[in-house]
């Protein structure tokens, strides 16, 4: 058998490793009479071809070329975003990131909300002056704020030059908003995190998440109390906390002056009015509205009912029941009147549940057997959030006044176990009936 030729497989020229094999497959057939000679030895040679004379294949590398960030819907959301305003400015204009931006100059415009059983945070991270340009209108986009349960796609209405853009890994939604030709959108992430149903434990989630904020500006924390003196309340319909804006410029800056052009709508101000912390009632430099101060309210304790500290800023006050079977709390407070929406929210706080159906059932429940009982010289219903057939389950008796010389409802909510609240329900009909308004 001749010898085998060497062959190169970084040979550049495919036609001299073609002639070499060639001579090569000549010789070896003409050794074919040599009797030792393998039959298998040409199909050898063949395959010996395609691993020789194959051309080297180089790596393809691909430059792509660099571009502002495009945001691409996640397969869990729609892809149909709607718009307002026309189409949304051009990424690529020249601006500043967040992170990018002097403390100095650095403003968070915010707000935090309860909907759906989470907190919302609709948040604007800008210079000073480019938030003052997109402020006007905000205010009035808290209130008329909400989002689908299911999929927590915004809905409210857009005004000229704002455009709603998919989320990203930590945005439910984006809203870009042009500030002026040639430059870059300012957004507003829409973001929703857990958070309690529970009016009670709003205070302590308010202040961890603005002092959250006051941390990204360099700002020294601060107590509710503290908090409360500079944000400003939005009434929402149909809930019974108010949506908080916070507005604050960065560390060694002046402090934020808004120019708030536009008011919440004149549907949500007028039966939705906001709650005003019983820890600061009148303040001075407060901007609430005067005409939302907290009533106040004389009544008669029932025996073994204490009135306790100021607990939190959404309660007027809290009381103590202490029985031999255990205990119970009343909390009275302001919310607005919307028996359906407000029975939802209770239902849900004591069936721990988010279906809607289930929740819904046990709302029409509590609305259509509500009980009409005396309140001064008004008539307030009584209404009950309760698992049946459980003497332990806790549950929920909630006395609706209406309004006299404040513009929102009082409500007196007692919860506890069964058992309690049924051992405790004349107490709270006498004290319910006691309340007096002066």
């Amino acid at each position: 058998m001749p010898p085998l030729p060497k062959f190169s497989a970084n040979a550049h020229n495919n036609n001299s490793c073609a002639l070499s094999f060639t001579r090569f497959l000549a010789n070896t057939l003409n050794s074919q009479s040599h009797p030792k000679q393998p039959r298998w030895l040409p199909l050898l040679a063949v395959f010996a071809l395609f691993v020789a004379c194959e051309p080297k294949r180089e790596p393809r590398v691909y430059v792509a070329p660099k571009e502002d960030t495009v945001f691409v819907v996640p397969p869990n959301a729609k892809a149909s975003f709607p718009q307002a305003g026309g189409n949304m400015p051009p990424m690529g204009m020249p601006g500043m990131s967040a992170s990018s931006i002097p403390n100095n100059e650095k403003r968070i415009l915010g707000a935090i909300f309860p909907l759906n059983g989470f907190g919302y945070f609709l948040k604007i991270t800008d210079t000073i002056d480019r938030i003052e340009k997109a402020r006007g209108p905000f205010e009035t986009i808290v209130a008329q704020f909400t989002a689908d349960p299911e999929t927590s796609t915004p809905k409210f209405p857009l005004p000229e030059g704002w455009s709603m853009q998919p989320g990203d890994a930590i945005a439910d939604a984006k809203v870009a908003i042009s500030v002026a030709e040639g430059e870059k959108p300012v957004m507003m992430t829409v973001t929703k995190l857990a958070a309690s149903t529970d009016p009670a434990d709003w205070p302590t989630y308010l202040r961890e998440q603005f002092n959250r904020w006051r941390g990204q500006l360099q700002l020294a924390p601060q107590s509710i109390e503290e908090l409360m003196k500079e944000l400003a309340e939005v009434p929402r319909s149909g809930s019974s906390i108010p949506a908080y804006v916070f507005d604050q410029n960065g560390a060694a800056s002046a402090p934020a002056v808004s120019k708030s052009s536009e008011p919440a709508s004149a549907a949500t101000t007028s039966d939705s009015p906001p709650n005003v912390p019983a820890n600061n009632p009148s303040s001075s430099d407060s901007p609430r509205n005067a005409a939302t101060a907290r009533p106040e309210l004389k009544y008669d304790l029932p025996d073994g009912w204490e009135l306790l500290p100021p607990q939190n800023a959404f309660r007027i006050a809290t009381l103590r029941i202490k029985s031999g079977g255990g205990e119970g709390e009343v909390a009275i407070s302001q919310a607005v009147d919307s028996p359906l929406e407000n029975c939802k929210m209770w239902s849900q706080q004591i069936l721990k549940t988010d279906d809607a159906t289930v929740i819904d059932t046990y709302a029409e429940k509590a609305v259509a057997t509500a009980e009409m009982i005396p309140s001064g010289d008004r008539e307030a219903k009584l209404y009950t959030i309760r698992l049946e057939n459980d003497p332990e389950a806790v549950g929920l008796l909630i006395a609706a006044i209406p309004a006299k010389n404040s513009q929102a409802p009082v409500f007196v909510k007692l919860k506890s176990s069964n058992r309690i609240a049924d051992e405790q329900k004349p107490n709270l009909l006498r004290f319910v009936k006691s309340l007096r308004e002066e």
